[in-house]
C-alpha cells in the first residue's frame, strides 16, 4: 500500500493509507500510541471480505501529519471529520485500538449526525483522576511523570522510545522474526496463533514498511506527549452524551490495556456493547476483525 497525502481546508497535510474494499462502507481507523496508519493493515483482509472502506489516517503530529493546533481528544476528533470531508465519505464508522480509542470516543462526540458507529479495541480508558490504579505501574509510570513534570520526563520518554527503536530495527534483517518479536510480550491466547497467521502471511516488505513506519512513530515526541496528557487530564466531553452505538473488544488477559478500562468506559456510554475475551490480550483486531468488518458493513447499509 503506498501513503497518501491530503490537505485540510486549513491547509495542514494529513497522511493517510487505505485498506480493504475502496468501494464498500466507509471507516477511519485511528491507531495506537505510538504507532502509524500501516497498523489498520490487521483490518485488511477482513475489510476486504466484509465490504469496508478502511481509511487510516497517521494522526496528528505522527510521521509526516502535521500537528494539530489543539492537540487534545476533540481537537484530533474535529481533523478526522475534516479528512472524512475531504474524501468525500458521507456517514461514516470509526475504528480506534489502544491509544487511538479516546480519539474514537471524541469524533463521535464531535459529529454525532456522521459517526455510524465506533469500535474499541484495546483501549485505553482515562486515566485522570485514580482511573489508571489497575494499568501495570510500568505502563501507568510515563502517563504519571507526563502529568506532574512534563519538562523532565519529555526528554526521558525520548530516551526510552530510543531504545525501543533501535531494538527493532536491529532485526529487521528478518522481518518475520521482528514482526513476532514485536507481537508476542501484548499477544496472550487465540491471538498468538493469530499473530503467527498474520506474520506468515504478510511479504516481508509489508512487514517491514509496518515496523520502519512503527518506529519512526516513536520519534514523534511531541505527538506521544500529547496522547498521554489527554488521557490524563479529564476528558472535555462526558460519555453519557455519546449517544452512537459503541462496540467494545477487549480481552481479560490484556497486560497493555486492563479490562477495567473497557468496563468502566462501556458503564458511562448509553450505547454500548461489550465483548469480552477470556485468556486474550491486546490484539483483539487479529482475533475478531471479520465481525468487527462485519459489523461496520451492517450499520454502514442502515
Amino acid at each position: 500500500m503506498t501513503r497518501q497525502q491530503l490537505r485540510l481546508a486549513s491547509g495542514r497535510r494529513v497522511d493517510y493509507l487505505e485498506y480493504g474494499d475502496p468501494a464498500g462502507a466507509p471507516a477511519v481507523y485511528l491507531h495506537g500510541t505510538p504507532s502509524s496508519a500501516r497498523e489498520g493493515r490487521w483490518l485488511h483482509t477482513a475489510a476486504c471480505t466484509r465490504g469496508v472502506r478502511l481509511v487510516s489516517i497517521d494522526r496528528p503530529g505522527y510521521l509526516n501529519s502535521e500537528p494539530c493546533p489543539v492537540a487534545s481528544f476533540t481537537g484530533v476528533a474535529q481533523d478526522v471529520v475534516a479528512v472524512a470531508e475531504v474524501l468525500q465519505l458521507g456517514r461514516f464508522a470509526v475504528v480506534g485500538f489502544s491509544g487511538g480509542a479516546g480519539y474514537a470516543l471524541a469524533t463521535a462526540h464531535v459529529s454525532p449526525d456522521r459517526v455510524t458507529l465506533v469500535h474499541l479495541g484495546g483501549g485505553i480508558g482515562s486515566l485522570a483522576g485514580d482511573g489508571g490504579q489497575d494499568l501495570p505501574l510500568p505502563r501507568r509510570l510515563p502517563f504519571k511523570l507526563i502529568a506532574r513534570a512534563p519538562a523532565v520526563s519529555t526528554p526521558l520518554l525520548a530516551g526510552v522510545f530510543r531504545l525501543m527503536r533501535r531494538g527493532l530495527r536491529k532485526r529487521l534483517d528478518s522481518p518475520a522474526e521482528a514482526a513476532l518479536w514485536f507481537f508476542e510480550g501484548p499477544a496472550r491466547g487465540a491471538q498468538i496463533p493469530a499473530v503467527a497467521e498474520y506474520v506468515r502471511t504478510s511479504t516481508d516488505e509489508d512487514l517491514r514498511n509496518e515496523l520502519n513506519d512503527w518506529a519512526a512513530s516513536t520519534s514523534a515526541t511531541r505527538a506521544i506527549v500529547s496522547d498521554l496528557t489527554a488521557y490524563v487530564r479529564r476528558r472535555p466531553f462526558d460519555l453519557s452524551g455519546v449517544s452512537t452505538r459503541v462496540e467494545i473488544w477487549h480481552g481479560l488477559d490484556d497486560p497493555a490495556a486492563p479490562v477495567s478500562f473497557a468496563k468502566r468506559t462501556a458503564s458511562e456510554l448509553p450505547n454500548a456493547q461489550t465483548h469480552l475475551f477470556d485468556a486474550e490480550g491486546h490484539f483483539v483486531f487479529h482475533t475478531h476483525g471479520d465481525a468487527i468488518a462485519a459489523s461496520i458493513r451492517e450499520h454502514g447499509e442502515a
